[in-house]
């Protein structure tokens, strides 16, 4: 009888470890946060935070309101000054050029995402920075980036871009790298099956280029797609079985050109262009209509 409760009991208290190791696994968690460094192909400036929250279940918050507060703090210690938190929800793909093999690998379907984020006034100081959110459940995240400096970047002439399309409705995008662009910025990289550039923490000073197609449904941003390349490419081809998915999202289409340094910190941006419509699978090698933004 004694053996029989021991193993009772140990099976209780084994059940107790499993279910509170899932429940620490799957708590609410501040996914990815950075302060950012941001220059517009119009001449703007921008010192930005950015993060992401995903909820117990793993997934990224559906609402504004799964959080309550949202404190940043420079290397110094004080409080930075944010404005109203933007909170915005999409349809994600992503994709990556692999230069080992010279192949081109995109994600098999479109995810759901979200991010937070408010531009602020106060210059980035180099050292951690710490972000400190309140849960509408009454939890506290907390979440350290190390700012490592800005970065000043040329940006991508949307004059440049020049987008066309096969018979079976893969897109081929071109454009110009800057005459300015400094070597000294650009070591060897190669983007692998850890897929987004964006999310490694590999150096500030190494830089990659992430062509990005913004996708709006009847005007409002509903979903985009990031492929990441090296820097000194300057091209990218998406396969027709991409395209056709981002057709589902929305149907108004902005191209545009970052580049990124290795951590996300510091990125430049080119002035997006429209282009009116994807194609279907015709009409071998007709371009796309483009229309420059405002």
């Amino acid at each position: 009888m004694k053996s029989e409760r021991w193993g009772k009991r140990l099976i209780f208290l084994a059940s107790l470890v499993a279910a509170m190791t899932s429940l620490q696994a799957y708590a609410a968690q501040i996914s990815f946060f950075r302060v950012q460094h941001r220059e517009y192909g119009d001449g703007s400036v921008y010192n930005r935070l950015y993060f992401e929250v995903k909820d117990d279940s793993g997934a990224y918050v559906t609402s504004k309101n799964f959080i309550s507060s949202v404190v940043l703090k420079n290397p110094s210690g004080t409080q930075v000054s944010l404005g109203t938190i933007g909170f915005y929800q999409q349809k994600a793909i992503t994709g990556y050029f692999d230069a080992t093999s010279g192949s081109w690998h995109y994600d098999s379907a479109l995810t759901d995402s979200s991010y937070f984020s408010v531009n602020f006034s106060e210059a980035l100081a180099t050292g951690t920075y710490t972000l400190t959110l309140a849960t509408s459940g009454g939890s506290t995240l907390t979440s350290t980036f190390q700012f490592d400096g800005v970065i000043d970047f040329p940006t991508i002439s949307s004059d440049s871009f020049q987008i066309t399309h096969d018979d079976s409705g893969n897109i081929f995008w071109n454009w110009s790298i800057p005459d300015s662009f400094s070597l000294s910025l650009l070591p060897t990289m190669t983007v692998n099956s850890d897929q987004q550039v964006s999310r490694q923490d590999a150096g500030s000073s190494q830089v990659a280029c992430i062509a990005y197609v913004e996708v709006y449904s009847g005007g409002n941003w509903a979903g985009y797609l990031t492929v990441a390349l090296p820097a000194l490419m300057g091209h990218v081809m998406i396969p027709s079985a991409v395209v056709q998915q981002l057709k589902t999202v929305g149907d108004e289409f902005h191209f545009l050109v970052q580049l990124r340094n290795r951590d996300n910190s510091n990125r430049s941006n080119s002035i997006p262009v429209t282009v009116a419509s994807l194609p279907p699978t015709v009409n071998s090698q007709s371009k796309v209509v483009v229309i420059p933004l405002d």
